[in-house]
């Protein structure tokens, strides 16, 4: 019996161990295996200060710090010093167990003890602390000391400790890592932290910065880069698509398909100003509205409302063709006369810096701020010519030149290179000039408003005088003198309508066009009289010759 029973639980413990193999192999494509991965850290890849500083280094999946001579570019220069610690060190994790460590001296410095302080589960960042390998030491400056480490004690982080002030050329860090293939797809999952999420009427559906997550039946994970699609790919949003929408993703692997939905809304195209770059003098208007950009790389830059501490934030400008398109983010300014004669000045109308001028800061350092009052550091000389366009501050700081960075996405003042700036022009937001002003009013006399006057004319004669009333003096003055036809017939018509209204008599207060309209009172009492008296002598002549017959 007892055999038996040992024979039982030899067969169910083979069956159980067949039966974890067979799992194992249809899922064949979920087999784990181990790769080996060595990097080499040396002097380069470590950034910091001068002299003795800490400083940190990446390379590969390792990034770390550690206290290094800093002068020195050729090694790794340790000491042991008081104060000079910690010695190199990694803070993030190997992604597998930590095999093999290597240290290679220069040519040059002491012959020193090392040894290597291992960790599993935290940064060692004590010369005293994790597990001490064994003790080796250096015996000629070109030496490489190894430590070979059994990946079964997962060993990720490690220090390197030094017996004494030494130089390293390099050192080396081999660790194992997990590979896993992906087996069935069980589901998709959705990130949408960088997804474009808000639409307008007219904007086309986009999945750029959407992650898709595939998970397999083990819940072993992949993102994906290609291959999955929605329901929306190539819709241009229109008015029916208004609100809430969902989109359904999909993912087929292996003949399976598996979907995953997220939320979008759609909403209609806000009044946004539209911006036209600037190629001549002309085109600078005081009182008009300007956004400041610039073009590196092919892509247009606009400056934004945040305002550092030192410079302008810069942002990838939304683009209708060559026009920009205001996003919330877009610092607009409207155009003002410097301090200086033959100066602009930029002011801000929106963001938190809104009011204030924008001013080259330094003479030391490339600064770019805002103050509440202008000056001559915030009253720039524009220059348009051959298609650049330069702006420099006519204060006494040389760091003047307003730059967009080459390198960083950011406005500032310098005082050479970069990149050039670009001004564009709200065309709608340009002042009216007097003149301009003024015929508006007369065409809407003559062909607007004013030719509706039959049947009305009370109605649009009080109309017609409101918007005249509302005229700049220097507007109405061209109105009333001008010779030009489109001047000559509107007065022409609004005298006519005055004329109508008071032979009708008509209660109530109009207010006329005085200026406009008594210069023809008398001449039209005197034709009236006139026509009046011709009738009544001709009624008399008639009547004299009737007796006469």
């Amino acid at each position: 019996m007892n055999l038996f029973k040992k024979l039982g639980f030899l067969i169910v413990t083979g069956a159980m161990v067949l039966g974890v193999g067979l799992t194992l192999s249809n899922r064949g494509s979920n087999e784990v295996r181990a790769e080996s991965t060595t990097v080499t850290v040396t002097r380069d890849d470590f950034t910091g200060e001068s002299g003795y500083a800490l400083g940190t280094w990446s390379k590969g999946a390792l990034s770390g710090e550690g206290v290094i001579y800093f002068t020195t570019t050729s090694y790794i220069q340790v000491s042991t010093t008081a104060g000079r610690q910690p010695y190199p060190y990694n803070l993030v994790a190997a992604p597998g167990p930590i095999t093999s460590i290597s240290v290679t001296m220069p040519g040059a410095g002491s012959l020193r003890t090392l040894t290597p302080r291992m960790s599993a589960s935290a940064p060692v960042s004590s010369p005293t602390g994790g597990t001490a390998l064994e003790v080796k030491t250096f015996t000629s400056t070109t030496e490489t000391l190894t430590w070979t480490i059994s990946s079964g004690l997962n060993y990720k982080f490690f220090q390197l400790v030094p017996g004494g002030n030494t130089n390293w050329a390099n050192f080396q860090i081999t660790y194992e890592e997990s590979v896993q293939e992906f087996g069935t797809l069980d589901h998709i999952d959705l990130d949408t932290t960088n997804a474009k999420l808000n639409y307008y009427v007219g904007d086309t559906f986009t999945m750029d910065g959407l992650t898709v997550i595939a998970y397999d039946t083990v819940d072993y994970s992949k993102i994906l880069s290609s291959g999955y699609t929605s329901d929306f790919d190539g819709v241009t949003f229109a008015s029916q698509h208004l609100g809430t929408q969902t989109v359904t993703v999909s993912y087929t692997e292996g003949a399976i398909t598996k979907t995953a939905i997220y939320d979008i809304e759609v909403e209609e195209m806000p009044d946004w100003q539209m911006f036209t770059k600037v190629t001549s003098l002309s085109d600078l208007h005081v009182g008009a509205n300007y956004v400041i950009g610039g073009t590196k790389s092919d892509v247009v830059w606009a400056m934004s409302t945040i305002q550092s501490a030192n410079n302008r934030t810069a942002i990838e400008a939304t683009m209708n063709g060559a026009v920009i398109v205001e996003t919330e983010d877009t610092q607009i300014f409207v155009l003002e006369e410097g301090i200086v004669a033959d100066t602009y000045a930029f002011k801000a109308v929106n963001g938190d810096t809104a009011g204030q001028y924008i001013y080259a800061a330094s003479s030391e350092k490339n600064y770019l701020r805002s103050q509440e009052t202008n000056d001559a550091n915030g009253s720039w000389a524009i220059e348009i010519s051959g298609g650049i366009t330069s702006a420099t501050a006519q204060g006494n700081f040389t760091r003047n030149q307003l730059k967009l960075n080459s390198s960083s996405a950011l406005f500032a003042a310098y005082n050479n290179g970069q990149e050039d700036i670009d001004l564009y022009l709200d065309l709608n937001s340009v002042p009216e000039t007097p003149y301009d002003e003024a015929l508006s009013f007369a065409q809407d006399v003559n062909s607007g408003e004013g030719l509706n006057a039959h049947g009305n004319c009370e109605a649009v004669l009080t109309s017609l005088t409101a918007k005249y009333n509302n005229l700049s003096s220097e507007a109405k003055t061209i109105f009333d003198s001008s010779t030009d036809a489109a001047f000559v017939s509107a007065r022409a018509r609004m005298d006519y309508l005055a004329n109508w209204v008071a032979a009708q008599g008509s209660s109530g207060s109009h207010e006329i066009i005085s200026n406009v309209t008594s210069r023809n009172a008398l001449i039209i009492s005197l034709v009236i009289g006139i026509i009046g008296f011709t009738t009544i002598l001709g009624f008399y002549f008639l009547k004299k010759k009737k007796e006469t017959l």
